[in-house]
């Protein structure tokens, strides 16, 4: 099986959530499975380097989050991925969640904390999230 694991937080120097993602990606290497974890640091593939340095650039910024459709995409289509696993709604869950049906995917979105309640109680984004999980 191929699996995709999206992550806005990797390698795993950077505290919690990057040592779980690690973990995750050394336990479903084992065995049959074909791993690999997209971040915002990752480059691999000539189509997903210059959006991965673009991106990194303007990251906190409203041009970041296009970009990491676009990281994303670019990252499906290079390994075509039979599960996309991802560590944030926002970053990764979202486009994830738009592209399914187009690659056949199966999707797991791990949430917690504020991206249940928080800045995600009202308005587009909440309704959004609410009908997309």
């Amino acid at each position: 099986m191929r699996i995709l694991i999206c992550s806005h937080v990797y390698p795993p120097d950077r505290g919690g959530v990057a040592s779980f993602i690690d973990d995750l990606a050394s336990l479903l290497d084992q065995g049959k499975n074909e791993v690999r974890v997209l971040h915002e640091l990752e480059t691999g593939g000539d189509g997903c380097r210059i959006v991965a340095s673009i991106m990194y650039r303007y990251r906190r910024s409203r041009v970041g989050i296009p970009l990491r459709f676009l990281h994303f995409l670019c990252a499906v289509i290079a390994f075509r991925p039979d599960v996309v696993i991802c560590s944030h709604w926002l970053y990764y869950g979202f486009p994830a969640t738009k592209f399914v049906h187009l690659f056949g995917y199966r999707v797991v979105i791990q949430v917690h904390g504020n991206e249940l309640r928080g800045r995600f109680l009202q308005g587009r984004r909440r309704k959004r999230m609410l009908r997309t999980l």
